[in-house]
């Protein structure tokens, strides 16, 4: 309940003169999708927050990419527009920590490939 309220915390913090980065690192264990049923796995990134522009970035698997950040009183989620015009949408419950990361992946070829990875976020610096 504590990791929960640091969490909110410092994802509804008001802006200030000594702004600081919000770090946010999700692990995630469980991986499900459409054709193959769901599955252990082993997911991991960190979303850095700027309290003040609201500016965020996620380190990936992929490297390094700018999202978009929505904070509500109950939930912060993380947009990040690829460039086949898909997204990819992180949810971190903000009473809970757990969390939801969406991958709607467009194949080459045609087609979407779509995923859902399930795990919990912890605040970091």
């Amino acid at each position: 309940m504590i990791r929960a309220m640091l969490l909110a915390a410092a994802l509804l913090c008001a802006p200030s003169a000594n702004a600081a980065a919000v770090a946010l690192s999700c692990s995630f264990d469980r991986r499900c999708e459409p054709d193959r049923g769901c599955g252990v796995t082993a997911l991991s990134m960190i979303f850095h927050m700027d309290d003040v522009d609201g500016s965020a970035f996620i380190i990936g698997n992929n490297g390094v990419a700018e999202v978009q950040a929505i904070s509500g009183n109950r939930a912060t989620s993380f947009v990040e527009r690829l460039p086949s015009g898909a997204v990819q949408v992180t949810v971190i419950d903000l009473t809970t920590t757990r969390a939801v990361h969406s991958r709607h992946t467009v194949k080459l070829g045609g087609g979407i490939l779509p995923s859902q990875y399930y795990g919990t976020c912890t605040v970091g610096s």
